[in-house]
């Protein structure tokens, strides 16, 4: 691990049935401050992991009661589990077995006798992989809830100008946001439709993005509203990559959020 204690207090399921290999990788991973259990048979080890909640389990292919590939299938097979990372601890190193492994959904394997640095570098990448997916979630959630409150309107548009994503704050322009989905952007504006959404569908980031862009969004049922429009491209490079012709890159859509008064 580059930092010693980097991975501190994350939890790590032992299930093995050999006392010595079972003690040998609590040793490791405890040395290294992660919280370790251990299970020497198959059934207890699948038992302990709704109680115990690992972050990664290493499980071992051959165990007394029943095999590894079967425990493994069984995690994967269970929404509360399958998200769980599983690390196959072996013997048994041809690449059948390591093959059907990685088919029932394990993300690596430790070749026996195991080696400490290597345990680590292996245990390492996962636990990280695992930290960055629950920031990720989390920060998910945080948006989500800050989209589905904040009183600007927010869209999402593909390629062809049609809206992915719209919040919350449409209700109050008389629009389920469900049913924009897959509607073109003209439909949403009351006058020179065509004209302004072109203007609005930007490809353009930062400086060259779209700014306080005046509409009139429809109201069901009734006139319409003028809004401002900021819109900004969205690329699968950062911003400050978009204009460089040496870098590959993909337009995926339009950012576009609407205020009642022009953005500062």
């Amino acid at each position: 691990m580059p930092e010693k204690y980097e991975f501190a207090g994350m939890r790590i399921l032992i299930i093995e049935d050999m006392i010595d290999n079972a003690k040998l990788l609590a040793k490791i991973t405890e040395k290294h401050k992660l919280e370790t259990a251990v299970a020497y048979e198959g059934l207890k080890g699948f038992d302990m992991v709704s109680e115990f909640n690992p972050d990664l389990i290493l499980l071992d292919i051959g165990l007394p009661d029943t095999d590894g590939f079967e425990i493994c299938s069984r995690l994967k097979s269970e929404n509360r589990f399958k998200d769980i990372p599983v690390i196959f601890i072996t013997a048994y190193t041809e690449s059948s077995s390591v093959v059907k492994g990685f088919e029932l959904g394990a993300v690596d394997y430790i070749a026996k006798p195991f080696r400490a640095a290597e345990v680590i570098s292996r245990i390492s990448n996962q636990l990280r992989l695992r930290k960055f997916q629950r920031e990720l979630i989390t920060n998910e959630n945080l948006y989500r809830n800050i989209v589905n409150r904040i009183p600007q309107l927010i869209l999402k548009l593909d390629t062809d100008r049609k809206i992915t994503f719209a919040n919350p704050s449409f209700q109050f322009l008389g629009h389920d946001p469900a049913n924009l989905i897959g509607q073109p952007l003209e439909n949403l504006l009351e006058t020179n439709a065509q004209e302004l959404a072109e203007k609005i569908a930007t490809m353009n980031v930062g400086p060259l993005a779209v700014r306080n862009l005046e509409v009139d969004f429809k109201i069901n049922g009734s006139a319409s509203k003028k809004f401002y429009i900021d819109a900004s491209g969205i690329w699968d490079v950062p911003d400050e990559s978009v204009f460089d012709r040496k870098i590959k890159k993909n337009f995926l859509g339009t950012l576009c959020i609407a205020n009642t008064t022009p953005f500062e």
